[in-house]
């Protein structure tokens, strides 16, 4: 597959609808181009599916690394790292949650060298605005690629629905169906979530696909 990253003007275009959200909004959900509350339900989605105790989680576009404020009040023991291209980000959450085992990288995920492997890849939001230069399909199907250098149990992606009454300006609205298409490259084993909010889905792809010759999966027997 060839490896496709996202060149200047897309990162630089990110990059400054961020930085301008943050000096309008500062350290708040709105700076991501998100509520608080849906925020948390979109987190709730992501995770809702693991145990993260003793796990160590890998965010890309992790914002501010909100979803901390979960992980702490439901785990004792975690690591985290999350990356963002966005430096005003990255450091308002190393102030906010940072400590030995919640860390912080700026930079491109896609072009980022990792010296490790995660138990779980997430990623909240990333897939919302319409590149200016890279397929957004492309985008996802080259993050979900690396995600699957860098993973040893699952990933969990969401995206806005195409099926939607409404449409903004500079919004990206991606087919359930073309994602799972993707997803089904990597793994039998993926669960779609669209029970949350009205148009807004969750991705989960599982690395174990292994199955019994009665075409159970094995991780589920456990």
């Amino acid at each position: 597959m060839q490896n496709l990253k996202l060149n200047r003007k897309d990162m630089e275009y990110l990059k400054e609808k961020y930085e301008s959200s943050f000096k309008e909004n500062g350290f708040s959900p709105k700076s991501v181009l998100w509520t608080e509350e849906k925020q948390k339900i979109r987190f709730e989605a992501l995770i809702s599916e693991f145990n993260l105790e003793n796990k160590s989680i890998l965010e890309f576009g992790c914002g501010f690394g909100d979803i901390n404020k979960i992980l702490k009040d439901r785990y004792k023991n975690y690591e985290y790292l999350g990356v963002d291209l966005v430096e005003d980000f990255i450091k308002t959450g190393r102030k906010n949650y940072g400590s030995t085992k919640i860390k912080y990288e700026c930079g491109d995920f896609l072009s980022k060298n990792f010296n490790k492997k995660f138990d779980y890849i997430i990623e909240s939001g990333i897939f919302n605005l319409k590149l200016k230069m890279m397929d957004n399909y492309d985008f996802i199907q080259q993050s979900i690629n690396k995600a699957f250098e860098l993973f040893n149990e699952a990933i969990a992606f969401n995206f806005v629905t195409e099926r939607v009454n409404f449409k903004d300006d500079g919004s990206y609205y991606i087919n359930p169906e073309k994602v799972l298409e993707i997803a089904y490259r990597y793994s039998k084993k993926i669960i779609l979530k669209n029970n949350y909010m009205p148009f807004d889905y969750t991705m989960i792809i599982y690395k174990d696909d292994s199955y019994d010759e009665n075409a159970v999966f094995n991780a589920y027997k456990n």
